[in-house]
């Protein structure tokens, strides 16, 4: 049994379901949790923005701040620290004496690359790094038996009930926003969600949209007018911060539908988080690109920057991507819309456009991100199928029958009728908010 055992933890920030810190409290005689905040995760991309922007800094943190007062309860508790792993973790491991590394492995290339960093770091110090795996519905050892309606799901992991003591070391400041040179983003009141970091928010979120509003159920009702979608789980956030176990949702639906329905909905849901699922077999196989910005011309440059800051006149297109900018958020369909306005109609590189989504989204997640955006531009090679060019103009229609979201996040085009206001004339709009259409 190895005396000391650290556990690195990344975008698994939760007790529930978590294989990595099962075995370490099952094995370790001490145990140091730790997590590591990346400095290259909060520089400026090269075309200028923040490579993480302030909602999902903000969301990240108050979910290593629940989790290191979980932690406390069970009477561990939380090492952090700021720099690069494969630097930190090294010294850390020689400060407490473990020999062992464990951590929940990421498969996104970026990840999977700083992992790689880390093992050879540790390896050149006689140390050794264990990976486990946590982030999807049907675990990485069962995925070749998956079929369309038959696959195998293992049952979620209890959370331990006591953990080892901690190693004498400083377990360090949690950091704030201003330390990433970021400000706290004031809360828009039109936002459909105000989400916040944390496995308890998680639960409670889960629990709002499964169970108190029945929504699951829903899921798969045909569109009305007044309903084009249906209410989305907005659980991503959470799922994407491994705040919440895919797999332990996956359980929540099979009680769900042992409980009150079992209908289109519940099954379409599962179809979702098995569509996640794919898009980190993918990564896992080599099948997506590292996710780097391309070099954009001054007339590229230029398209950019009117589409991600909502200024390409295309209202609905416009409205959307206010949304992200002011809230860190954008439903599915919406993000489709937009994606497809940029590679398509604005002839941009799809990497441009999925470098802004990776900054501004709090959900943001490497693999799914690239899966889709690849889906976008309808390369052939990604996890999911190319998709027919969308219509942008068509499409916000579809989403956006009566206006409602042009209205909610450009108020100026509120006056105009429904018929006008996906594509007005400039005589029929306030000046100052529509610009004409000419990309």
């Amino acid at each position: 049994m190895p005396d000391v055992v650290l556990y690195w933890l990344r975008s698994d920030l939760r007790l529930h379901d978590n294989e990595a810190l099962a075995w370490a409290a099952a094995h370790g005689a001490a145990v140091l949790p730790v997590t590591c905040f990346d400095p290259r995760q909060f520089g400026r991309t090269a075309l200028g923005f923040p490579a993480t922007g302030p909602f999902r800094a903000r969301f990240l943190i108050e979910s290593v701040a629940d989790l290191r007062s979980s932690l406390e309860e069970l009477g561990s508790g939380l090492a952090v620290r700021t720099g690069l792993p494969e630097q930190v973790l090294p010294v850390l491991a020689a400060e407490c004496g473990a020999h062992l590394v464990v951590a929940q492995q990421e498969p996104a290339p970026a990840d999977a690359a700083i992992e790689e960093a880390v093992r050879a770091e540790l390896d050149a110090d006689g140390r050794e790094l264990r990976l486990f795996w946590g982030s999807t519905v049907v675990h990485r050892d069962d995925r070749s038996a998956v079929g369309v309606d038959d696959f195998r799901v293992r049952p979620p992991l209890s959370v331990p009930r006591a953990f080892p003591p901690l190693p004498n070391v400083p377990l360090g400041r949690m950091p704030a926003l201003g330390d990433f040179g970021l400000h706290a983003p004031e809360l828009d009141r039109r936002a459909a969600l105000e989400p916040r970091g944390g496995e308890a928010a998680g639960f409670q979120r889960l629990v709002a949209w499964m169970w108190t509003s029945n929504a699951l159920g829903a899921y798969a009702d045909p569109p009305t007018p007044e309903r084009p979608t249906p209410e989305p789980s907005r659980l991503s956030p959470w799922l994407a911060h491994g705040c919440l176990s895919p797999r332990f949702v996956h359980a929540q639906v099979l009680e769900y539908e042992r409980r009150r329905v079992r209908n289109a909905g519940t099954r379409a849901f599962v179809a979702a988080l098995l569509a996640r699922d794919a898009c980190r077999w993918a990564a896992l196989d080599g099948r997506l690109p590292a996710l780097e910005s391309p070099a954009a011309s001054p007339a590229e440059r230029r398209r950019l920057d009117a589409w991600r800051t909502g200024r390409t006149g295309l209202p609905f297109a416009d409205a959307a991507l206010r949304e992200l900018r002011l809230t860190g958020l954008l439903g599915h369909d919406a993000r489709r819309d937009v994606a497809h306005q940029l590679v398509h109609d604005l002839a941009l590189d799809w990497r441009l456009g999925a470098a802004w989504f990776a900054s501004q989204l709090l959900d943001h997640d490497a693999c799914i991100s690239t899966a889709h955006w690849m889906a976008a531009a309808g390369l052939p090679d990604g996890p999911l199928a190319p998709e027919p060019r969308l219509d942008p103009l068509a499409a916000g229609r579809h989403l956006d029958p009566t206006g409602a979201t042009i209205r909610r996040w450009l108020p100026r085009l509120a006056p105009l009728p429904d018929a006008t206001i996906h594509d007005p004339r400039p005589s029929q709009t306030p000046s100052g908010e529509w610009v004409e259409r000419t990309m």
